[in-house]
């Protein structure tokens, strides 16, 4: 989609996290890629920590070009 921005960072956390509606989401894997664990909260300060780290990370990140 147009107005989705990938970017890459290979020295990015090995700990997925998103934030959404208020819902700050951190996910771990096995050491074959597959899920194993999700946390889920809506606590103020899990969602400010993971929306920070996520600026400092996309910051960090290079763009892809899309072909």
């Amino acid at each position: 989609a147009p107005s989705v921005d990938v970017r890459r960072n290979p020295d990015g956390p090995r700990l997925g996290f998103g934030v959404a509606d208020g819902h700050a989401f951190l996910g771990a894997a096995d050491e074959n890629g597959m899920p194993t664990s999700l946390l889920t909260s809506e606590s103020a300060d899990l969602v400010e920590w993971v929306e920070r780290r996520f600026e400092a990370v996309r910051a960090a990140a290079e763009p892809i070009d899309r072909v």
